[in-house]
């Protein structure tokens, strides 16, 4: 409970000043800061102070949180604003939803780091820490990547308008989600050998499946896929770049 309160009094804290300064710049910077937070929080807890594993898990949430945030309020200062919050900064209680929303977002993600850190216990390493590792590596990479050269991209003149089609997006046209999925898989696959039970396991599995479900059903995908026909759903180029690239997984289809 004591993770939960303090998720979501950044929250609270972040839409007050938010919504008098009418402003969204501060939405990402607090909603991937309250990971770090969260996680800095629940390593002071006896049993993440007693468990290795709690310790590693702590970092790669930190270190995901770090570079996103990074990168997400980097590109919102860059670019001036985010259009998804263009009515709701000036309608307060329309904003709260976005900002509570964030805060759901966030307890239920962490919730593998969270549970080991507070009910966890401490055991030998496994194969399951070692492929957990590996699968977070790989999405970080990915992710991390995706992100980069779409930055690129767009800070070339001359690609003002057109649709990324190189590196990791000429094989998929949302390979950061991927990596993003697949990190979080990884995390909970590192939390697995930690838990006491297979009910804790599965609260924990909550966290990559509710993350799977967001981007590919509700905020990820389908938003970018209805924005990019509507751009360029007329061009031949798009067309064919759709039909020869996978949705997700960055490998020639």
């Amino acid at each position: 409970m004591a993770s939960l309160a303090l998720d979501m009094a950044i929250q609270g804290v972040g839409w007050m000043v938010s919504s008098t300064w009418k402003t969204e710049k501060f939405f990402d910077l607090l909603g991937t800061g309250s990971f770090l937070a969260l996680s800095l929080q629940g390593s002071q807890f006896p049993a993440a102070q007693k468990n290795p594993k709690a310790k590693l898990i702590a970092g790669m949430v930190g270190t995901w949180a770090v570079r996103l945030g990074t990168f997400l309020v980097a590109r919102v200062f860059r670019t001036g604003g985010d259009s998804r919050f263009d009515d709701a900064k000036t309608n307060p209680l329309k904003f709260l939803v976005y900002w509570s929303m964030q805060g759901v977002w966030v307890f239920v993600t962490a919730l593998p780091m969270l549970l080991v850190q507070t009910q966890g216990i401490k055991s030998g390493w496994t194969c399951t820490d070692v492929l957990g590792f590996m699968l977070w590596t790989v999405g970080f990479m990915v992710e991390s990547t995706a992100d980069l050269q779409k930055w690129r991209f767009r800070q070339i003149p001359s690609n003002k308008g057109k649709f990324i089609q190189t590196g990791l997006w000429k094989y998929s046209r949302h390979p950061n989600y991927f990596g993003e999925m697949v990190l979080w898989f990884g995390i909970w696959m590192s939390s697995i050998s930690s838990l006491p039970n297979r009910g804790l396991n599965g609260i924990a599995l909550a966290s990559p499946l509710f993350v799977t479900f967001l981007l590919c059903k509700v905020s990820g995908v389908p938003l970018l896929e209805e924005a990019a026909d509507a751009k360029w759903g007329n061009l031949r180029g798009y067309q064919e770049y759709k039909q020869g690239t996978r949705l997700l997984l960055p490998i020639p289809k």
